[in-house]
Parts: C-alpha cells; sequence; structure tokens
C-alpha cells in the first residue's frame, strides 16, 4: 500500500512507522513538512502505483524536482530510542528506476547488522517498517536543534546545529557545524560557534528555527530534538523525535523515585543477595559501562570456573548471576557463594558472609549433620580433591600467566595497537580467546587465599581462644612479598630523592602544580633534575599499570599520567614517613613471634596442621596480590586498545571519553561499521545522564531481591558513638581522625587516624604515616587489609558512612581487634 503523507492512514504507527507517523501529525497539524507519500512494504512499491504517486509529487515540486528517500521503523523516533542513522536515507533521487532501487536500499537496512547492534543496545526488539518519499528541500542550510540542553538537562535554551547544504553530514557526524545557543525568553543568542570564516546561517534565521523546535516541543508536549532545512527564507521540519538521552529530572536534578538504570541487573530469585562491600574497593563509586562491560564478563567467568570446575556449584544460565550492576556500581553475588558453601562439606557459608558483608549475625558450622551421609560425604571428598588439585596446579598457572603477559608485552612493543586491523582490536576487546586466564588465576587465587584464611581463623579460634581473630592476623604479616604494597616504597624513595636536594625541594616547595612541575623536570638539565628523571621513569616503568582507581579505564594511570606520581611523593617530603624496609623488618619479627607463642599452644598432633595453615595463608595471600598485580598489567594493555580505539571513532564520538559510556560489544560495533555517530550519540547521552544521576544518590551496601537507592548524605555521629565493622589488623590506637577523599591532596599528619571510602594502591603511601586505618568497605583479604597488616597498623573495615559520620579533627579510638572505632569527641 502507498499512503500520502497527508492521509489519516500516514498517521498510524503499525503501518507507517515512527519517522512517517510523527511527520504526518505535524503536517496535519500545519507544520512545513515537505510532501510525500509512504510505501507501507517492498511488494507494495510496484512500478504502476509507484509512478502515479511519483508523477504527482513531480508536478508539485515543479520541474527538476528532486526527492529525499527514507526509513521509518517501527521503534523508530519512540521515547525508548531514536534510531537516529541506523536506517537508509537517499537523497537527490531522480526518475523511477533510482527511486524503486533506494526503496529497496531503505527497507533491507531494518535488518542490517547496524540496526540490530543498536537494537540490541538499546534494549529494544521491535524490527521492520515503512518508507517515505519526499521532495527534496534544496536547502542552503540544515541541521538539528534540540529543545533542551541534552547533556546538563537545562530547558531554558534551545540548541542548533546548522551547515551549509543538505543535513545529513550534520546528522551523520562527518563535518563540525556551527553551533547556537537561544534563550526560549528572549530570543536572545546566548552562544555561538562558527566552524568556518562566517556562520552559515544569519540570527534571524537561527531564531526562526530555534520558533520552529519550540513550536514542535510545544505540540508534542515533551522536549524534542528536529532535524530542519533552510531554503528561500523559510525552514521546514524534516523530522522530530524525543529527546531520549536526557531523562525527566525531579526537583535538585535527582532522578525519580521509582528510576531503574537501563544498565541495572535482573536480580536472579534463586540468588537474590548482593554485596558492593568488598569489590567496592577494587571498582569504588560509579564506574562507566566500558570499565563494567570488562570487568563483568571477566569476574563473572573466573568465579563461575572455580566453583563449576571443583563441582561446589552447577552452571546457573547464561545470564549474569555472580557481578551485579546496580545504579552504575558494582556487587558481588553473596547468595551464590554461600550456595556454593553450602554444597560444599566441611565449608561455611559464614566465611563469603564475613568477606563481602560483615560479620556473620548467626554461626554456621562448617560440618552439618547431613554432611555425613555417604553420598554427602562422597560429593565433599570429590570437591575437596578437585580443589586441593587446582591449588597444586597455582604456581604453574601463576608462572603460565606470567609467560603469556610477556608475550603479550612484547607483541605490544613490536606491533603496537595502531598497526592492528579493525579485527585485530575487536578480537582484544571481546577477549574470549586466552586473554580471560589470567582472571580466572586471579580469582583462583584469592579464593585459595580466602579458604586458607578462613581456616587459620577457624583453628586459632578453637585452639587459642582468638575470637576477633587478631592471632590469626600476626600470624600472616611480615610476608614482605606483597606487590600492592611495593609501589609504596618506590614512592618513599622518590621523595627521599627530592628531600636530599635543595634544588629539588624548592621545586616542589614553589610549584604546587603537579603538571607543570613534571614538564620542570623532564625538561631541566641539572644533575639533580637528571636523577630524579631517571628515578620517575624507573618508577613508571615498574608500576606505571597502577594508580587510583586503577582498575576503572576511564581514571588513568600513572603510565597514561606521570605527575600524578608526583602528588603521591608530596605525602613524604615532611618528617613522619616509617621508612618501608624497617616496616618490613618489624613486621616480620612480630609474625615470628606470635608464631612462637601461638604454637606450643596447640596440641602437638595438630601443631603440623596449623603449620602448614599458617604457610598456605601467606603463600596465598601473596599469589592473590601478586596475581592482581598481574592482571592490572593485562589491563594497562587493554587502556592501549582503547586508547587506539578511540581514535579511530574520533569521528564519531563528540567528547573523548564518550567511548566510556559504551559496552564491549558496542566498541566493537563501532569498529565494524554497524554504529554510526548518531547511534553513538543517542547511547551516550542517555547512560551519561544516567550516570550523573547514580553519582547523586546512595546505594545500600546490600542489595537484597529488588535493587534500591536512597537520598545522598548522612548526618555526622555524635561524640561517644560506636562505629562497627570487620576487624582487620590487631592494635588499639588513639588519635586525630583524617578523613581523606582523594589520596593526592591528603593533609594526613604523623599519627592521624586516616578515614577513607576505600584503598587502592594510590593510598598506600599514606599508610607510612598513619597510626591506624578506618575503611568503608572491604573485608579481612581486602588490598586495604593486607596492607595495613603488612605496615602494622591497626585497621577496620566495612565501617559504614565513616567518612561522612566522622570529621576531620575528631579523636577517635580505633579498635582492630574488636572491630570498633568510637568517636571520643573534638580534638
Amino acid at each position: 500500500m502507498i499512503i500520502p503523507l497527508a492521509s489519516p492512514a500516514a498517521r498510524d504507527h503499525a503501518s507507517a512507522g515512527g519517522k512517517a507517523r510523527t511527520l504526518a501529525r505535524l503536517l496535519a497539524a500545519g507544520f512545513p513538512v515537505p510532501d510525500g507519500f509512504v510505501v507501507t512494504a517492498p511488494e507494495d512499491a510496484h512500478a504502476g502505483e509507484l509512478a502515479e504517486r511519483l508523477t504527482a509529487l513531480e508536478a508539485r515540486g515543479g520541474p527538476g524536482a528532486r526527492f529525499a528517500v527514507r526509513s521509518s521503523g517501527q521503534a523508530e523516533d519512540s521515547a525508548a530510542a531514536s534510531f537516529a542513522g541506523q536506517f537508509e536515507t537517499v537523497l537527490g533521487v531522480r526518475g523511477l528506476g533510482d527511486i524503486s532501487r533506494a526503496i529497496e536500499r531503505c527497507f533491507a537496512s531494518f535488518t542490517s547488522g547496524r540496526a540490530n547492534a543498536y537494537q540490541r543496545a538499546v534494549g529494544v526488539r521491535e524490527t521492520g517498517g515503512a518508507v517515505i518519499v519526499q521532495q527534496l528541500v534544496e536547502a542552503e542550510a540544515a541541521g538539528v536543534a534540540f529543545t533542551l540542553d541534552p547533556v546538563t538537562g537545562a530547558r531554558d535554551r534551545v540548541l542548533v546545529d546548522a551547515a551549509s547544504g543538505l543535513g545529513d553530514a550534520v546528522v551523520g557526524g562527518r563535518v563540525t557545524p556551527d553551533g547556537f545557543v537561544i534563550s526560549k525568553t528572549s530570543g536572545e543568542i546566548l552562544e555561538r560557534r562558527v566552524a568556518n570564516a562566517r556562520p552559515c546561517l544569519n540570527e534571524d534565521a537561527v531564531r526562526a528555527v530555534a520558533a520552529l523546535a519550540q513550536q514542535v516541543d510545544a505540540h508534542e508536549g515533551a522536549p524534542v530534538d528536529i532535524e530542519w532545512a533552510w531554503h528561500d527564507g523559510r525552514a521546514y521540519l524534516l523530522q522530530a523525535r524525543p529527546i531520549t538521552g536526557v531523562l525527566r529530572a525531579a526537583d535538585g536534578g535527582a532522578p525519580p523515585a521509582d528510576w531503574t538504570p537501563e544498565l541495572n541487573t535482573r536480580i536472579d530469585p534463586r540468588f537474590p543477595l548482593y554485596s558492593n562491600g568488598n569489590v567496592g574497593e577494587i571498582l569504588p563509586g560509579c564506574v562507566t559501562p566500558l570499565t563494567y562491560s570488562f570487568f563483568s564478563r571477566g569476574v563473572e567467568r573466573a568465579f563461575r570456573d572455580v566453583c563449576e570446575s571443583v563441582g561446589s556449584m552447577p552452571d546457573v544460565g547464561p545470564d549474569p548471576v555472580v557481578v551485579g550492576f546496580f545504579f552504575h556500581r558494582v556487587y558481588l553475588n553473596v547468595s551464590y557463594f554461600m550456595t556454593a558453601a553450602d554444597n560444599s562439606p566441611g565449608a561455611t557459608r559464614d566465611t563469603a558472609y564475613e568477606e563481602l558483608i560483615g560479620p556473620a549475625p548467626e554461626r554456621h558450622p562448617a560440618w552439618k549433620a547431613g554432611d555425613l551421609l555417604p553420598w554427602r560425604l562422597w560429593r565433599g571428598f570429590r570437591i575437596i580433591g578437585r580443589y586441593l588439585a587446582m591449588q597444586g596446579r597455582l604456581d604453574a598457572d601463576i608462572a603460565a600467566s606470567h609467560a603469556f603477559f610477556e608475550e603479550n608485552r612484547q607483541r605490544f612493543a613490536t606491533h603496537p595497537p595502531s598497526g592492528w586491523r579493525a579485527d585485530e582490536l575487536i578480537e582484544w576487546l571481546q577477549y574470549d580467546h586466552a586473554g580471560l586466564r589470567p582472571a580466572i588465576i586471579h580469582i583462583r587465587a584469592s579464593q585459595f587465599a580466602n579458604s586458607s584464611f578462613a581456616t587459620l581463623r577457624g583453628l586459632t579460634r578453637r585452639l587459642l581462644g582468638d575470637d576477633t581473630g587478631s592471632v590469626a592476623s600476626r600470624l600472616v604479616t611480615g610476608i614482605g612479598s606483597i606487590a600492592s604494597a611495593s609501589p609504596a616504597a618506590g614512592l618513599y624513595d622518590l621523595a627521599r630523592l627530592v628531600t636530599a636536594d635543595p634544588l629539588l625541594r624548592g621545586w616542589f616547595r614553589d610549584e604546587p602544580d603537579d603538571e607543570r612541575l613534571f614538564a620542570r623536570i623532564m625538561a631541566d638539565t641539572d644533575p639533580a633534575s637528571a636523577r630524579l628523571r631517571g628515578a620517575l621513569q624507573d618508577f613508571v616503568e615498574r608500576f606505571g599499570h597502577r594508580g587510583l582507581r586503577e582498575t576503572d579505564f576511564r581514571s588513568p594511570c600513572w603510565r597514561e599520567r606521570p605527575a600524578l606520581v608526583l602528588a603521591q611523593v608530596r605525602q613524604h617530603l615532611e618528617p613522619g614517613s616509617v621508612p618501608p624496609n624497617d616496616i618490613a623488618e618489624r613486621q616480620a619479627a612480630l609474625s615470628a613471634e606470635a608464631q612462637a607463642k601461638a604454637l606450643p599452644a596447640v596440641p602437638a598432633w595438630r601443631r603440623g596442621w596449623v603449620t602448614a595453615i599458617i604457610a598456605a595463608s601467606r603463600k596465598h595471600i601473596a599469589a592473590r596480590e601478586e596475581m592482581k598485580d598481574l592482571l592490572l598489567r593485562f589491563i594497562d594493555l587493554t587502556r592501549r586498545v582503547i586508547a587506539e580505539s578511540q581514535a579511530r571513532l574520533s569521528d564519531m564520538l563528540r567528547a573523548p571519553d564518550d567511548i566510556h559510556f559504551l559496552v564491549q560489544s558496542e566498541v566493537a560495533a563501532a569498529l565494524r561499521g554497524e554504529l554510526d555517530a548518531s547511534s553513538i550519540a543517542d547511547v551516550v547521552r542517555r547512560r551519561r545522564r544516567e550516570f550523573d544521576w547514580s553519582s547523586r544518590i546512595d546505594v545500600p551496601r546490600v542489595q537484597e531481591g529488588v535493587a534500591r537507592f536512597v537520598a545522598a548524605g548522612q548526618e555526622t555521629a555524635p561524640a561517644g558513638a560506636e562505629l562497627r565493622g570487620v576487624p582487620v589488623s590487631p592494635g588499639v590506637v588513639e588519635g586525630r581522625a583524617c578523613v581523606v577523599l582523594d589520596p593526592g591532596v591528603a593533609a594526613l599528619m604523623p599519627g592521624d587516624v586516616l578515614v577513607a571510602p576505600v584503598t587502592d594502591v594510590a593510598w598506600t603511601p599514606l599508610f607510612l604515616r598513619a597510626a591506624a586505618l578506618v575503611v568503608e568497605v572491604g573485608g579481612p583479604l581486602s588490598h586495604g587489609s593486607i596492607v595495613a597488616r603488612e605496615f602494622g597498623i591497626p585497621a577496620v573495615t566495612a565501617v559504614a558512612g565513616a567518612t561522612a559520620r566522622i570529621r576531620s579533627g575528631d579523636r577517635v579510638r580505633v579498635d582492630g581487634d574488636r572491630g570498633i572505632v568510637s568517636i571520643l569527641g573534638p580534638r
């Protein structure tokens, strides 16, 4: 069927599609929409009727009339997704033959790889549609207009982008347009950006386009973006659609109470309990979609690999379960790990609960009566056997991971990503190959560390009355080979180079800007700066893959921004930092002393077992940190691939960091040419808004059954209050609290109690000055806990809201034996 655009039938969404339906409705309302007709199905475009419709349209268009042939998808221009640029448009067509072929191209585009990739990205399943044939507006200029700011959500302005000629170059992102911001109330042009020597529209034309957009907004009753063309002193309306990239904001920019982000994980009712109490240390705060898509894929596979390989959990299906993503925060599924423990005779679910949430509300025995049934006993022996066999392969697996990294490091050195084909970039980004292996080995080492340390804590509790775990913690300090602690020693050495030279001390004192200071060090020829330059280069060579929020691709590592290292060096320029070598010797002595006291108190027939568990715990804790460091080296290789992908997609990205708001599969689709600039912009606008909303709210540490958020902000705790958490490093200290949110600008004085939201490797230099540590997230084997024990400072983790409830200057007592932080009052 071929339907005139001016007929009521063209306003039927089912037959005409989204674009045609909207244009037909606006044409009927008197808007300046070019005349045309709609072909509802490929078989309807037969020559006879098509020729008749075309002849009538040519007669109205005049001699030499050209036509625009455009797709009108079923889901196009809806509130869910715009489908901008996904389907075919053919401009400037003449003659029945060319128009027939253009119609065929448009219908074929509904099932193209590009359209399918976009549908998956926005979660829309509708396919198919119609094709519009319209008179082409021979535009002197054309472009788009938005009736609210798609980035900030401001509704008091209209944004107009314009370029000379037809508008497809602006919509497709192939040119840099002129840009105008127009006040809705006064019509004043508030901002202008001109791409060439002179603007393509005069001020009156800009205001006329803005007025047309506002009229469409008023008619539709919601913000819109329109495509327009300017010809012979008049603005024509070519398309109008809801602005899908910006959602309705509540008062103050906060999200609506019933808001659910599009990337939120569907909670499986079989495994309803999630926590970010441990993983929040690795990926704190809001995480961008690209980082989440990498992290979730690897970690999901790795945890499942361990549980399925030993037989403690069956395959639970293809959907994500282990890793959750709620309001742009990463969570781990506690239910999954507790179920795996329940399925494993000799294991207790308390271990998973304590590591991921905090102290278990009730105790569950490792062995239950039912575990002694023959079939359960046989299953338990089989699980234990497989688990021990996997442990026995750990050294070989770690060695193989190092060899695999070295192989890839050499590949990147001799053939960097800038010379890769697109399919090579895509293969790395998807990393369905052996690249997952290091993540699996890291998770295995983490599981072995958890189980070994949990066994040790159980033994010291039963045999030595160690209810708080402080004896177990002393037995695993002083390991001396913790990879995550090594950068702190390197930073300390850099600081000693600075303090030993008056010239360098003066530079650090007089230049507060780290970027300018770094540039000066790199350019200066003085021998002192040459020594520091060489030491900095050595440090970055060894530790450049680390940094603040080092697992998040959007946060630069030290290799990408070496000036960030100088902010860490500044922390040690004043007296008060304890030399790392002194700490290592002290902790090794304390561990030896703890073992000398503990073993004689253990029954003789059990000493060998306890000694073996101590050795296993120390080995696996070190292996966990070694594999985490190696995994971050792999992540740094991936950073290089992402940077190259970003460079190749630069013409399609409106801002350099837009790539971080896509997921892996979308970046791959864009590299294959299946997503264009308009569709990427559509996805990025929506996700940026959701990321912004997520950053304005608080989320509970535990999500159960239904993901939820709460209003941001907590009141400080009064003097005398006690905050409870997980005791992870023994000792009791009183001191002045220093709440630090950014380790690069910390005002921590020697002897202060460091209160932090999270601690990764960028925070560990502060441990050399702190008397104790209080952290909002983490468990007994989180990074901060391990390093705190290595540095011998009392620490309590999983203290909910610590950075809001404790104020800098408060006097606090940190009890690392019982997990209590007492606020004693102002200093």
